[in-house]
């Protein structure tokens, strides 16, 4: 999967500049702003299967794995807890409610432009 991979290019060029220098907040910020985008790019258009979204949730698992240097699955919920850091499929289920929202909107203006003629 190419969003994979360049989601995990982002990450890094991240976490070797500002990793060891500055808090897990700033990191975490700088992940849901940068890196998560690009792994979620076009998934509110397509629909995702099980086993898809659980690829995708441990994309996200393994960059917390490196970022908390721990491979323990509760330390890495609790962090992701703490930190107010999204599931994968709480961040999918916002993107394609979102997208219905402006897909409704542009259809009701659509149809009164439509009725007005």
């Amino acid at each position: 999967m190419y969003a994979r991979k360049s989601f995990y290019r982002s990450f890094n060029a991240i976490f070797g500049r500002v990793g060891c220098l500055v808090n897990e907040d700033v990191v975490l910020y700088l992940i849901k702003a940068k890196c998560l985008p690009v792994l979620l790019h076009g998934l509110e258009m397509c629909p995702v299967s099980v086993s898809d979204m659980r690829s995708l949730e441990f994309t996200v698992k393994r960059i917390m794995m490196k970022l908390f240097r721990t491979y323990d699955s509760g330390t890495i919920n609790s962090c992701m807890s703490h930190f107010d850091f999204p599931t994968v499929s709480e961040l999918v289920g916002q993107r394609i409610n979102r997208f219905l929202l402006k897909w409704n909107l542009l259809n009701n203006i659509l149809f009164k432009v439509c009725q007005s003629l």
